[in-house]
């Protein structure tokens, strides 16, 4: 029996875009992070001031729950920091 050649799969960034569309139907608001990472010992970014599971569930979250995250974050930061 003779193999066939198979074509590999290159992937673009409009590939990978599609992949995770099909993947996730993620919402429209933008993550909130502001790219300094680090979790407190409540597990708090210090950063965006969501918690480790918000961060990791944010691709699957529709807009409803992104801004609840959004909104719980704010007032995360306003008690962590007086000034935010």
């Amino acid at each position: 029996m003779k193999r066939q050649a198979i074509a590999p799969i290159i992937r673009t960034p409009q590939t990978a875009e599609a992949t995770l569309n099909m993947a996730f139907t993620p919402g429209t608001i933008t993550s909130p992070c502001v790219s300094i990472c680090a979790l407190d010992k409540d597990d708090v970014c210090i950063g965006c001031h969501r918690t480790a599971k918000e961060i990791r569930d944010w691709l699957l979250m529709d807009d409803d729950e992104r801004l609840d995250v959004i909104v719980k974050a704010a007032e995360r930061g306003r008690k962590n920091n007086p000034f935010a």
